[in-house]
């Protein structure tokens, strides 16, 4: 976002904003977001078929809403035409499959190209994908951190860093191969079986991909969380047990397919509200139950 004491356009109708990774499960609600509250659009897309399934969902917006086609993320100069005459950039694009073969080439140089640190771990030959994605996913900010400090350029940067990410798509799912992988672990609590064990929960974080969204153009548009870096989670810890429990409940129909188990919620790390509280004003987190009702309405057709 730009820094508030040499520019304030985000705060205006008529800003223009990028947004990368525009079609993925954030990027779709980062896109509805700004276009609902009045700005224009540039999105990043990288297939002009995926590009025109999503403006058709979108006529209304038609005329503040546009796509730039990038096939190659890691090309240097990918994004300079991209830029041009835009206010504001939100970047969502990263990679997160974990049934890749190539930690390095499909994970790492995708999210960092060029980066001169080292990423020994992340792509060494036992690492699983979670671990490159992770590996990744760090080192693509330190990237931009360390960019920040050498070039101070005329723009600040907002790094946000969420858990786990659930909650309905922007557009209903055709099938279970739509779903992003946090859903996916839904997905399997309610079709796993009854006899099934409950996906591993190895931490307690999430949040709600509406939250999420908002929270994207929050610091886009909020002077003080310029320079700063967020962890932004729900207050409500989850775990599947939880998710399970909801889905029994709301559709009692579905109990022989929905996996059980118990979890306990793991205690000994926590992630401070404060600044995410403090910086932006109104910023109010969809429980858990909700979250799972919502996204189970969405794919209850397609189970």
């Amino acid at each position: 976002s730009p820094k508030a004491q040499e520019k304030t356009v985000v705060d205006r109708i008529e800003s223009y904003i990028l947004v990368t990774g525009a079609t993925g499960l954030v990027g779709s609600h980062v896109v509805d977001s700004l276009l609902k509250k009045g700005y224009k659009v540039r999105a990043v897309a990288r297939s002009k078929q995926k590009a025109d399934a999503f403006l058709s969902a979108r006529v209304q917006h038609a005329s503040k809403l546009d796509f730039f086609f990038i096939e190659d993320l890691t090309d240097p100069g990918a994004f300079d035409e991209a830029v041009k005459d835009i206010d504001g950039v939100i970047h969502v694009a990263s990679p997160l499959k974990y049934d890749i073969k190539d930690n390095e080439n499909d994970l790492v140089i995708p999210a960092l190209k060029g980066n001169p640190i080292r990423y020994d771990e992340a792509v060494a030959p036992d690492a699983t994908p979670q671990d490159a994605y992770r590996g990744s996913k760090t080192l693509a900010e330190q990237e931009a951190w360390r960019f920040i400090a050498e070039n101070k350029p005329h723009f600040d940067l907002v790094t946000l860093c969420p858990s786990m990410i659930f909650g309905p798509l922007a557009t209903p799912p055709r099938s279970k191969d739509d779903l992003n992988e946090s859903n996916m672990m839904l997905w399997r609590v309610a079709t796993g079986g009854s006899s099934a064990s409950l996906p591993p929960c190895r931490f307690n974080f999430w949040i709600d991909v509406r939250d999420l969204a908002e929270i994207h153009v929050m610091a886009l548009t909020t002077p003080q969380a310029g320079g700063k870096r967020y962890i932004p989670v729900a207050p409500e810890p989850f775990t599947y047990q939880k998710a399970s429990e909801t889905i029994r409940s709301t559709y009692p129909d579905l109990t022989k397919k929905i996996a059980t188990g118990i979890q306990e919620v793991k205690t000994h790390v926590e992630v401070d509200p404060e600044p995410m509280m403090t910086d932006f004003q109104g910023l109010r987190y969809t429980s858990f139950e909700q979250t799972v009702t919502d996204f189970m309405n969405q794919v209850k057709n397609i189970l």
